[in-house]
């Protein structure tokens, strides 16, 4: 499975508002830094976890949050307060509180001394006050380790990171910690791995308790009194540190119990405990505490083991202890009497036979080994189990007996017995049955082997790379474990059958580390040509064995070079007290693009934001060697920034080409419609100041669009950063001409005029399929001419004034479709208003929808046949179905259309009018009555009589003589169809007409 490193910042790296000094400690829960916040100039605790336990339990960090908010309710010194989290690249970032700590691990690292056991006492009594007030809250620590403790200034001890793993989900932590390779920056024995401080019923997937944090306080006892890890089978304190008091076994005996049941029940009889431990005095006990774990799991009633302390317990689970000892061996020797008294059912082989009178047998066998199994005879042998210790008796028949005595992981012993020898005993010890393992790795790595989880040390790889385990190893199933100084750790499981075991362990070397310290510091150091950090810096992670060459490089310092080799899991220090500074020489020469400036005398040279020459000074110059921002300043100019690199004793120089700042053009102007500006025909936008930049030094052609007015054009020549004012003339576009097309601007509506001029309105009783609605034909005179427009209005012109498309069938050159008669004079309204703004509609004029009169007139384009282009009418004609003749009836196609088309796809008539038969069916302005009014009208309209609305022109679903110039239909004014759409006219307002708010419903 591949690994996934944590990626966490060396010290001298900035994260987020924080530069780190130094590393604390490390875990597998993050790294802990002394930080300096770079915006309270102030030193801090910093604790980082790394993106991906993050990452294996998302929710973590807000369960983490409310944990924190919780511990303001305990007032205890000694837990270390959260000012802040943050999450910066991933990784949450947790600051605590102010000031300069000192990891409690170093104290054991360091190697100078151990703690002694008054302060190991102080630290185990801040702790403990502190982890039980947590446990009012009901929190937990679980993970305490000595990597989680710290010293202030006043060296009071100070607990960090409570809450942290109770917020972890467990599942989410196996998966983390299994996918998870941490760099190991110190040794194994000097750093508790990732489960190795977690209680063991938590390992067992059990809930946690405050048991679990007595655990935690045994193994950071221990480590502080002994330097070392309590191992499976762990020395007693005593032992390892002749002046620790006997007292400290017991105590620490307590909290490692396996049982959590057997440990201390609250802190209360912890600190009664840790505070009397010249009290709890006992008699050297066996190696590893095995007698005090043995006592401690004795029962005793749970009243009595909350209110006694360790003294007392230990004595009553020892007399319980001694009478169960006195029954057991009671009990033992009954069974062994009735064993005795028989030694098998089976039937005995022709050839042997077993007794249970030792007068009558031949032989005796005596064996010590247990778990013996002695196979008698040949083909149908009889097997039978003796017990160590217990002869067995035989009765050899005739011939000669084969005799095989065999016990597993013990060599086989075959006897032949004959019945003609005198009875003799035979006492066996059967060997054990050895696999040979021979184990070749690196000189000094230490074997470990066990298997069921437990594992013991085998063994020290010498010299020779060899370590032969010739007698240590029985057949069986064995995990192996090589440790070497330098080394990740290798595991393996190997199966042991009779044939020799060579392992040879892939040994992976632990990276080096090399410290490097400079004077000054600040200087960059390069491995093989590449940065690796800055001093004060450290590298971790290097290859060992390996030849590593390293460069310092500092501005105006010269080089320093050195070679290492180091060993693996080696740290080493280079120090250069003193870096030898260096200087060149710097030459400047500048270039202008266009005109020199009239003011040399306001040049300016800067070098790293200092001042370093000005006016005619710049030229030649002495600087340190290193490298430079140089940047050349003139205020009509734009600055010309430059890096150089100046190497000692050398000369270098640099040509600086200074561009002019453009002319800045300031249009004004009453208006605040929005403006477009061209220069030289090239679309230009101003800056956020309103200011337009120009060219210098040249004639630049200006051309000024504003909404709703004539655009403006002006050349300007300028010199370098010139302002100049530019007053912008306004004239409002025109309006539309009688006799002229004409375009709303800004909106693609083309409008053809109508002339004033007489039609006959309506069908005669000739013409075919017309209907009694078209009737009776009326003389209708239009004595004023109108503006309408050339297309039905399209989803594109309807989106950009009313913002919301209908449309069911969608397409910008589609008619707009499914819209009903107020919708539609809507659309007229916020038309004729935003026109009227800009004062382009003639006096008396509006957009509206058109009567019944303007649209038939303007349709028939002066024809008075039934359609506009002729008689007859085909597909090809329009948007509608079917065909249409004088001759026959007209029915629909056989392959039908469905739907609008976009607008203009087929021929106009006469006055430039597109889609006038069919697409979609159009709105009038008049209400629909059932009879033309007959006779004689001038522009008639009908406003009062009928009900629902007038619609013209026919549609995509009507046939073709459904869309004849006369057809007629009437509909509600709110009805909304895919077929139904409008057209609109700019013609006379009609007064008579109420507003859009007010209109009549149908």
């Amino acid at each position: 499975m591949l690994a996934e490193f944590i990626h966490l910042p060396n010290p001298g790296e900035t994260i987020g508002s924080y530069s780190l000094d130094e590393v604390l400690s490390v875990s597998i829960l993050g790294n802990f830094y002394q930080a300096t916040h770079l915006g309270r100039d102030e030193p801090c605790l910093l604790h980082i976890l790394p993106e991906a336990l993050l990452k294996a339990d998302p929710r973590f960090p807000k369960r983490y949050r409310e944990s924190i908010e919780a511990q303001k309710k305990v007032e205890n010194e000694s837990l270390l307060r959260v000012q802040e989290t943050t999450p910066i690249d991933g990784r949450l970032i947790v600051e605590y509180s102010a000031g300069r700590y000192r990891s409690v691990n170093d104290l054991v690292k360091e190697g100078k001394r151990l703690p002694s056991q008054n302060e190991v006492q102080r630290h185990l009594w801040e702790v403990g006050e502190a982890m039980g007030a947590l446990t009012r809250l009901g929190q937990r620590h679980c993970f305490l380790s000595p990597d989680f403790l710290f010293l202030d200034k006043e060296n009071r001890t100070r607990m960090a990171g409570a809450g942290l793993f109770q917020a972890i989900q467990y599942s989410a932590f196996e998966r983390y910690i299994s996918g998870v390779l941490v760099p190991i920056a110190v040794k194994k024995e000097n750093r508790f791995m990732a489960v190795e401080i977690l209680s063991p019923e938590i390992r067992n997937h059990k809930t946690p308790n405050n048991q679990s944090d007595f655990y935690c306080l045994g193994m950071t006892g221990y480590y502080l009194l002994t330097g070392r890890k309590p191992e499976r089978h762990w020395e007693l304190p005593s032992k390892l540190r002749p002046e620790v008091g006997e007292g400290w076994d017991l105590f620490l005996s307590k909290c490692l119990e396996p049982n959590p049941s057997a440990r201390f029940p609250h802190f209360r009889a912890f600190l009664r405990d840790l505070e009397s431990l010249e009290e709890l005095k006992s008699k050297p006990q066996r190696e590893g505490g095995y007698l005090l774990r043995t006592l401690s799991r004795v029962p005793v009633p749970k009243t009595f083991e909350r209110h006694a302390g360790l003294r007392g317990l230990f004595f009553v689970r020892l007399v319980m202890l001694i009478l169960a000892g006195v029954l057991a061996v009671a009990t033992g020797r009954l069974l062994y009497d009735i064993l005795l008294t028989d030694i098998g059912d089976d039937s005995p082989a022709p050839s042997v036979r077993l007794v249970a009178d030792p007068g009558r047998a031949d032989a005796r066998i005596l064996i010590s080994t247990t778990n013996a199994e002695v196979a008698i005879g040949g083909q149908g042998q009889r097997r039978v189990r003796v017990p160590p210790g217990r002869p067995l008796f035989l009765e050899l028949l005739k011939g000669q007996v084969p005799v095989t005595v065999q016990a597993p992981l013990r060599k086989p012993v075959r006897l032949v017995l004959r019945p003609q020898e005198e009875m003799r005993e035979i006492n066996l010890d059967l060997p054990f049955a050895f696999v040979p393992v021979v184990i070749r790795a690196v000189p000094g790595t230490r074997v470990f082997a066990g298997s069921q989880g437990a594992m013991f040390y085998v063994g020290e790889v010498g010299g020779e790379r060899r370590l032969d385990l010739s007698e240590r190893f029985l057949r069986g199933d064995y995990q192996l474990l090589a440790e070497s100084e330098g080394y990740l750790p290798v595991r393996t499981r190997i199966s042991l059958e009779e044939a020799a075991v060579d392992w040879i362990p892939r040994q992976v070397p632990l990276p080096a580390t090399l410290r490097v310290v400079t004077n000054p510091q600040g200087a960059e150091l390069f491995l093989r040509g590449r940065t690796v950090g800055q001093t004060p810096a450290s590298i971790p992670r290097l290859p060992p064995g390996e030849e590593l060459s390293f460069a310092l490089r500092k501005e105006g310092f010269r080089t320093e070079r050195a070679t290492f080799v180091l060993d693996p899991g080696e740290t080493r220090t280079w120090e250069v007290p003193a870096l030898t500074p260096s200087r060149g020489t710097l030459e400047v020469a500048l270039s202008w693009s266009g005109l020199p400036p009239e003011n040399p005398g306001e040049l300016r040279l800067e070098m790293n934001g200092a001042p370093l020459a000005k006016g005619g000074a710049i030229g030649r110059h002495i600087v340190r060697a290193g490298r430079h921002d140089l940047v050349v300043h003139h205020p009509d100019y734009f600055p010309a920034p430059a890096t150089v690199r100046v190497r000692d004793g050398e000369a270098v120089s640099r040509e600086f080409n200074l561009k002019p700042r453009p002319v800045r053009l300031v249009p004004r102007f009453p208006s605040e419609h929005p403006v477009f500006y061209r220069v030289d025909g090239e679309a230009a936008a101003p800056g956020e100041d309103g200011i337009l930049r120009l060219p210098p030094g040249k004639a630049v052609e200006v051309d000024v669009e504003i909404r709703n007015f004539l655009s403006v054009k002006q050349v300007f020549r300028g010199e370098p950063n010139e302002r100049i004012e530019f007053e912008v003339p306004l004239r409002p576009l025109p309006g539309p001409e009688a006799g002229a097309a004409w375009n709303p601007p800004y909106l693609p509506l083309p409008m053809v005029w109508i002339e004033p001029g007489n039609f006959r309105m309506g069908s005669s009783v000739e013409e075919n399929r017309r209907l009694p609605n078209e009737g009776s034909v009326t003389s209708v005179r239009m004595d004023r001419g109108y503006w309408v427009s050339r297309y039905e209005v399209t989803q594109v012109v309807w989106r950009r004034v009313m913002d919301r498309n209908p449309s069911q069938f969608e397409g910008e050159q589609h008619p707009v479709d499914s819209v009903n008669w107020t919708q539609a004079r809507r659309f007229c309204a916020e038309l004729t208003n935003r026109e009227r703004e800009a004062q382009r509609i003639p006096p008396g004029y509006v957009y509206r929808l058109p009567t019944e009169a303007e649209w038939e007139f303007a349709a028939r384009g002066g024809s008075s046949l039934p359609f506009s282009f002729g008689d007859t009418a085909t597909p090809e004609d329009g948007n509608f179905q079917g065909r249409y003749s004088t001759d026959t009836i007209g029915g629909f196609s056989r392959d039908r259309r469905y739907g609008t088309l976009p607008v203009g796809r087929f021929p106009p008539n006469s006055f430039g009018l597109y889609d006038v038969h069919g697409n979609v069916a159009e709105w009038t302005l008049d209400r629909y009555w059932d009879r033309l009014p007959g006779g004689r009208e001038v522009e008639p309209l009908n406003l009062s009589r009928g009900r629902g609305r007038a619609v013209r022109g026919g549609s995509w679903r009507d046939s073709a003589d459904r869309v004849r110039s006369a057809a007629r239909k009437g509909l509600p004014s709110d009805a909304e169809r895919s077929s139904l759409g409008f057209r609109v006219v700019l013609a006379p307002e009609i007064p008579a007409l109420l507003p859009v708010e007010k209109q009549d419903q149908p």
